[in-house]
């Protein structure tokens, strides 16, 4: 299953961590649910989605097709995609895992093993979190606002870390990390989890002017939402 192996070593928490870097059949990794990307597109599901049916919705992404395209003119990737070794689930580049397999769908041989970098089967998942923190919080950024907060909020909420903690880990502020979770939070009350919507609750929430109007007149959320919802507030 393993070809050209060889170990490199990834900084996290200021911990040197080695990973082996290898060839991989991708038929035999798994997406990763908890992945942001892949969370907001199933979560309002009402059963967990299965595999296969992560795989078929993440192909119909336009930033997949996108991704399809580039990897096939480059003839492979650039930047290899963690995986755990234990389990094999791809902790990061479940959108190049999705690309792969529609690749190979048309050249099996040429498209059938990825290029990945094997996380050690005892990596805990504050070295995890830090890992994806790095990449979609602090680092290219990738993931929409919405899909940030709601690793954060899920971290805080499921995982029970500390704000103050994520906070030092993404060396972000804390009042960043509580900001993203509580306009996550705000979403989630009020059942609205269209990611391009994101901005217009971000500035509803951060506004100092509208938190006292809100304290005033607590009716006024619901107003608010209503409006959002129905595309009335065309601008954030």
């Amino acid at each position: 299953m393993k070809e050209k192996q060889s170990t490199d070593y990834i900084t996290l928490k200021g911990e040197e961590i080695p990973v082996k870097i290898c060839y991989l059949k991708q038929i035999d990794l798994k997406f990763f649910p908890e992945n942001p990307r892949i969370y907001s597109i199933i979560s309002s599901s009402e059963n967990e989605p299965d595999q296969h049916e992560i795989e078929s919705i993440m192909l119909r992404r336009d930033h997949v097709k996108h991704l399809i395209q580039a990897i096939k003119s480059n003839g492979g990737l650039t930047d290899p995609i963690f995986v755990r070794e234990d389990n094999l689930v791809v902790i990061e580049g479940n959108s190049r895992l999705a690309a792969y397999r529609a690749l190979a769908r048309q050249d099996p041989i040429k498209w059938g093993k990825i290029k990945c970098r094997l996380l050690p089967k005892n990596i805990d998942e504050d070295m995890i979190f830090s890992l994806l923190g790095e990449y979609h919080i602090v680092g290219k950024q990738d993931w929409a606002p919405y899909e940030q907060a709601g690793y954060l909020y899920r971290r805080c909420t499921i995982h029970k870390s500390d704000p103050h903690q994520m906070a030092d880990s993404l060396g972000i502020s804390v009042k960043m990390v509580n900001h993203l979770i509580d306009v996550y939070k705000f979403m989630l009350t009020h059942n609205d989890n269209n990611p391009n919507k994101w901005s217009y609750y971000d500035e509803y929430i951060k506004k100092h002017s509208i938190k006292k109007v809100r304290k005033e007149h607590p009716e006024l959320d619901e107003i608010i939402v209503k409006k959002i919802k129905s595309g009335e507030i065309d601008k954030a």
